[in-house]
This record gives C-alpha cells, sequence and structure tokens, in this order.
C-alpha cells in the first residue's frame, strides 16, 4: 500500500487517505466544535463555510506520474535520521517536468483512495497501490461546491471537468501567497497540522504490506456495488482490472 509524506516547516508527517485544503478542511476541522452533533455536524459547518466562502492565492507546483524517474536522488539524511522513506523531492528545486500554475482556489484535495467518506466518492481512480495522488482542485464559488457536497455516492467532481480540475501526480509543493488570518489549515487523514504557508507531498509507492481475509477483497472500482448507475466517463477507458478473489 502506498503511503505519502506531508514535509511542512515543523518537519515530515505521513497519511495514507488524503490531503485537504480550502472548504473541505475548513468543514472538517472547524466542525470539531460540535462533535457532540455526530454525523450532522459536518452538515451544519457545511451550510456556514458555504455561506461564509473563503477563497485564497497560491502557487502550486506539482509533477505529473508520467514524467516521474525511476533513478531520481532521495534525500540521504531522511533514512539515517530514522525519518522513514527517502523523499525524493522535498527541498529540492523545481525542474522542466513540473507545471506551475498561480492561482485562486476554494478546495484542494490531494486523494490517495476513492472516498473521503461513506457517501463521498471524490475521486473513482484514485487507488492506494499505483504509486501517484489524486490532485483535485477548484476555484468555483458556492453553486458548484454546494453540487459536490449534495453528490451521494456520485463522483461530482470528475464527472464535471470544467469546474474541477484533475491530475494524477507523483509529488506537489503548495504555498499560499499569504498566509490567511482565519482558515488555510492542514488536514491529512482527517488531522490538524496547523498553520503553515507551504507544504510538500510525496507518494511512496507500495511501502506498507497488510493481510486482509480474501472475502474482504473486491474488484476494483466495484464500489458502490452498481457502477451502471454512475456515468461511463467515471471509469477509466481501458485499464479497469478487477482482483481475483
Amino acid at each position: 500500500m502506498d503511503i505519502f509524506s506531508v514535509t511542512t516547516a515543523d518537519g515530515v508527517n505521513y497519511g495514507h487517505l488524503e490531503v485537504f485544503l480550502g472548504l473541505l478542511s475548513d468543514i472538517d476541522l472547524e466542525s470539531e466544535c460540535v462533535r457532540w452533533m455526530g454525523e450532522i455536524r459536518l452538515t451544519l459547518w457545511c451550510i456556514v463555510r458555504l455561506l461564509s466562502l473563503r477563497r485564497e492565492n497560491c502557487t502550486m507546483s506539482w509533477l505529473p506520474i508520467e514524467k516521474t524517474s525511476n533513478d531520481v536522488a532521495g534525500n540521504t539524511t531522511d533514512e539515517a535520521q530514522g525519518y522513514g522513506p527517502k523523499r525524493h523531492f522535498a527541498g529540492k528545486e523545481l525542474t522542466a517536468d513540473w507545471t506551475t500554475e498561480v492561482m485562486d482556489f476554494t478546495t484542494i484535495l490531494l486523494m490517495n483512495v476513492p472516498w473521503i467518506s461513506m457517501d463521498g466518492w471524490a475521486s473513482p481512480f484514485a487507488s492506494n497501490d499505483d504509486g501517484g495522488l489524486d490532485l483535485i482542485y477548484s476555484n468555483k464559488g458556492r453553486p458548484e461546491l454546494q453540487a459536490m457536497l449534495l453528490a451521494e455516492r456520485e463522483p461530482y467532481a470528475a464527472n464535471h471537468p470544467d469546474d474541477y480540475k484533475f491530475h494524477k501526480v507523483k509529488a506537489l509543493k503548495f504555498e499560499y501567497t499569504t498566509l490567511p488570518e482565519a482558515g488555510g489549515k492542514i488536514n491529512v487523514d482527517g488531522e490538524d497540522m496547523g498553520h503553515h504557508k507551504s507544504i510538500e507531498v510525496e507518494s511512496h509507492r507500495k511501502l506498507m504490506s497488510f493481510l486482509a481475509p480474501k472475502s474482504l477483497v473486491l474488484p476494483k472500482y466495484a464500489w458502490p456495488p452498481h457502477n451502471e448507475m454512475y456515468p461511463l466517463a467515471v471509469r477509466r477507458p481501458s485499464d479497469v482490472s478487477t482482483v481475483d478473489p
């Protein structure tokens, strides 16, 4: 299973689910104050944050996974200091293979798995064993964001490329133009990583292994179980593979 490293001024953290910036991060973290309400706290804070939507400016650079070289040199101090896997891109200058965009945004997601919740299907093509992360971002306003949040068990963002941009990336570097006074926290696997003006994220392929009974192994893209309910646009055009039971 892949994991990813998140490098900030405070050090290195690791995750295996997702990284949120902007709207979804604010909803998840700020609603902790009403955690006693249960799952409805997220619905309540969706309304709060949509009514007072935050739009920030940033510089974001990403390395497309197809431009990743297998022989890239890593940070040799990581393993020596017990920091885990080598980080190949943290603290290094960008090369011509990277794409950089200066932009306004309302939400940014880096997905290692397809789902963000029991009924939130964010990225149907995300996989935790392909060596990459699905980068999804948007600078749209309330109507488009509300439509995504209300789309239960439908990958709304994947089916609306005019509103949400998708890239399969190996690594990402993000920097706020100005660190927001409110919001702006980094959310890694649902945990508050605090305020940081810049972060660097990198996927590390098949770093972990786990055992599970065969009864829990499902065909890829088989959840929800009735894929025919959803537009074909949400499926890979040629390499929809399955796992033999």
